[in-house]
């Protein structure tokens, strides 16, 4: 009995490996002590990624609200399944002076800390805010819920500026922020008059599982 109870206790019973699944950081947590803990996960690596989602907009902006493929978002870490997919916000005012939001979507499995991947996938995601017209936004309430979903025809919508960004009460975030820019996101507005806001982004999230090398998720429409 000892010996099956030793055995049973022993670091050996944690050291675990799968030909088909992924080990990573789900969570951790820090205490002022300098000690604490890490939630690990095993993950299927062909089923998509977790995006960390990263939103700003200026402090005299009314309420915002997130949505993912026609659902609110309720967390800052998304499961995403590789296909076609949309971000899409309301903003309850969006004053037109000092408007702006940024917005970074993040998958980089070299930055995951705590955890060896077993095995390595070499994965890089980044759905940035552009000015580049993937951004479209109405200042009219659309009609219903369409607009919150992939295929909703949004060809008349006007696509978002780079602004100059004014921070206002929100300094307190200043690194993230500044992380977000040297990634590639821009500060986005609007032309004209500010007001109440629908805002849309399409992209593609792709599996780059295949090749092995490092690629960046496309921000094309989904068109499949």
């Amino acid at each position: 009995m000892a010996g099956k109870q030793l055995r049973l206790n022993s670091l050996g019973r944690y050291a675990k490996k799968s030909s088909t699944l992924v080990l990573e950081e789900h969570d951790h947590c820090e205490v002022p002590a300098g000690c604490g803990g890490v939630v690990l996960r095993w993950r299927n690596p062909r089923a998509g990624v977790p995006l960390d989602i990263w939103l700003y907009t200026h402090s005299d902006a009314g309420e915002v609200k997130l949505f993912f493929d026609g659902m609110p978002i309720t967390t800052s870490r998304l499961q995403v399944s590789y296909g076609a997919h949309i971000f899409a916000l309301s903003i309850s005012h969006f004053p037109s002076s000092k408007g702006h939001l940024i917005l970074a979507a993040v998958y980089d499995e070299e930055k995951q800390l705590h955890v060896q991947y077993m095995p390595p996938t070499r994965k890089l995601y980044h759905i940035l805010s552009k000015a580049d017209g993937s951004w479209k936004y109405v200042t009219a309430q659309p009609e219903n819920d369409d607009w919150l979903r992939p295929g909703f025809d949004d060809t008349t919508w006007d696509g978002m500026v780079a602004v100059k960004p004014q921070h206002g009460k929100q300094e307190g975030h200043m690194y993230r922020l500044q992380e977000m820019q040297n990634l590639g996101a821009e500060h986005l507005g609007i032309k004209g008059e500010g007001g109440s806001l629908w805002l849309r982004k399409n992209f593609m999230l792709q599996d780059t599982m295949q090749s092995g090398d490092k690629k960046e998720a496309t921000g094309c429409p989904p068109v499949y």
